[in-house]
Formats: C-alpha cells, structure tokens, sequence
C-alpha cells in the first residue's frame, strides 16, 4: 500500500527471465520460474476459482502446495496489517511522549507557581479571582510551548519531505489536517497538565502565602 510496484505481464513465451533462478526438468531441459495472475467473475467466491486451478496445476505437479495459490483478498490484507501494526508502535511511542511530556509540563509549571507564590498572593490580595489566576498561569504555558510546537511542526514537515518514502502511506490531501491536529494535540495536553498547579495557585490565600514568606 506504501510503494508503487510497476509490473509487465508477458505471454507465457517471452516469460523467462535469465536473472531468475533456473528450474529444470527430469531432462534437464529449463523452466520459467512461473507466476500466474486469475481473475473471477464479479460475485464468484474465491474458493472455487482456487480449488479450479488447484486440481489443473496438481495434473502438472503432484506435489504442488496449496499456500501458493494467493488470492487479491489476502494480499490486500496482509498489506493492511501491516501498516495498521506499524501504526499501533508508532501511537504508542507517540502517547509515551505525549505522557512524559504532559509530567515534565506539570513539573514546570508546579516549580514556577511555587517560585510566583508572593506575587500570586499578592494579585489574590488586590481583587484578582482564581479564574483570572489560573488563565494567567495557562497563558504563560501557552506563552512556553507555543514555540516549542512550532518547531516541532517544521522538523516533522522537514523530515517527512527528506524520508516520506519510508514513512508509510502518504497523506496527500489530508497532510496539513494532521500537523493542525498534531499541534492541537499538543497544546491541549500541555494545558491539561497546567490545571493543576493552575488550581493551586488559585488557591493561594493571601495571609498564609505572605506570612510563609
């Protein structure tokens, strides 16, 4: 699904291809390495086109195995599996980011709400309410990631124009969605991860914070 495979389907007299392994017979005489391509009727089950071509390839070959008949259906899935297997690693190494990123937020903005409490306390003093506390805690988080995000976006778009080959499907028209949701993503958990020192440093009271300084 992830690379485009040019074929060349030749008759059966032109096949043979000397950088192919050489198969031979009783005689000694050289055989095609032989691939074949069927198709079926719309609506036939695949089952009865193998079993068909089965019992005409078994005339040729007695011992002709069955796991080499391959239907369109298996290949597609195989393919899919694939590339949803990869995608399940590559999701989970991204929520392992997401998550250690989401503690390292939380400690910073925990350190720098401990380092602002008298001038927190202070606002709380002069009429500020917690609600205008915590936006002011989570713009300044905003303020921190914002750039770093933003750089994110232009090394990933980098990356996947220098590797996009090896990168799996490519998203075409939908590419500059997923950078847009990709940040969205990113800000939101930083900003989950702010709310609780946020909370915290609405909470401050006044007399207590002053008093401990």
């Amino acid at each position: 699904m992830n690379s485009e495979r040019e074929q060349l389907l030749l008759p059966l007299t032109q096949h043979w291809n000397p950088r192919q392994s050489i198969i031979t017979d009783e005689e000694g005489n050289r055989l095609p390495d032989l691939l074949l391509i069927a198709r079926s009727t719309a609506g036939e089950q695949p089952g009865k086109i193998i079993a068909a071509l089965e019992n005409v390839v078994r005339e040729l070959d007695p011992e002709f195995r069955r796991d080499r008949i391959i239907t369109g259906a298996s290949l597609r899935k195989n393919s899919m599996n694939d590339f949803l297997k990869q995608s399940a690693i590559a999701g989970v190494a991204g929520g392992v980011i997401l998550m250690l990123s989401a503690l390292g937020i939380y400690g910073v903005v925990g350190l720098m709400v401990a380092a602002r409490t008298r001038e927190i306390a202070v606002r709380v003093a002069l009429g500020a309410s917690p609600a205008r506390v915590i936006r002011m805690i989570l713009f300044d988080v905003l303020k921190l990631s914002t750039p770093g995000i933003g750089v994110g976006l232009l090394l990933a778009a980098a990356f996947i124009r220098l590797n996009g080959e090896n990168m799996g499907i490519s998203l075409s028209n939908v590419e500059k969605l997923a950078y847009v949701v990709g940040a969205a993503i990113a800000i939101l958990v930083a900003v989950l991860a702010s709310l609780g020192p946020a909370r915290r440093a609405a909470s401050v009271l006044p007399m207590v914070a002053m008093r401990s300084e």
